[in-house]
C-alpha cells in the first residue's frame, strides 16, 4: 500500500527513508509542502538512527578522527559550539536547490544544540549554512 504525503507529514518523527520519499516526490513535480501539513508549530524530530548518521557526518565534516580541525571545515565558531554540545536534529521542510528551469530538492535541516542552533542543507557534496 502507497504511503501518502500527508500521511508522512501528519507524523511527528520522520525516517530517513520517508524524508528521502519527500525528496523524491517533490523532484518529480507532487507539492510536498512540510509547513502546510505541520500540525504544530515545531519542526520534525528524526529517528535515532538518522540523528547518528547525520551527527557523524557533520563532526566528521568539522574534525578529522585525531580530533584536528579540518582546513576545509565549513564551520564558524557558532557552529561548532552547536556540535559541541548536540542535542537533537529537525527536519524544517525541502529546500528547492535548481534553477529556473527545473526544480531540485533537498531537505533543510536543523541543529540544536544547549547554547544554540544552526539550519543547514547538502547541495553538491557540501554542507550549506543558511541560519
Amino acid at each position: 500500500m502507497k504511503v501518502t504525503t500527508e500521511e508522512i507529514l501528519n507524523k511527528r518523527i520522520l525516517t530517513e527513508g520517508e524524508i528521502k520519499l519527500l525528496v523524491k516526490r517533490a523532484n518529480a513535480g507532487e507539492d510536498v509542502n512540510a509547513k502546510r501539513y505541520a500540525i504544530k508549530e515545531e519542526e520534525y524530530l528524526l529517528t535515532n538512527t538518522h540523528e547518528a548518521k547525520g551527527i557523524a557526518y557533520l563532526l566528521d565534516q568539522w574534525k578529522t578522527p585525531k580530533g584536528v580541525e579540518r582546513k576545509n571545515n565549513p564551520f564558524g565558531a557558532r557552529e561548532e559550539d552547536v556540535l559541541a554540545t548536540f542535542k537533537y536534529f529537525e527536519f524544517v521542510e525541502l529546500y528547492n536547490a535548481g534553477n529556473m528551469h527545473f526544480n531540485v530538492y533537498t531537505p533543510i535541516y536543523n541543529v540544536i544544540g544547549e547554547n544554540g542552533s544552526f539550519q543547514y542543507y547538502m547541495w553538491g557534496g557540501k554542507v550549506n549554512i543558511i541560519g
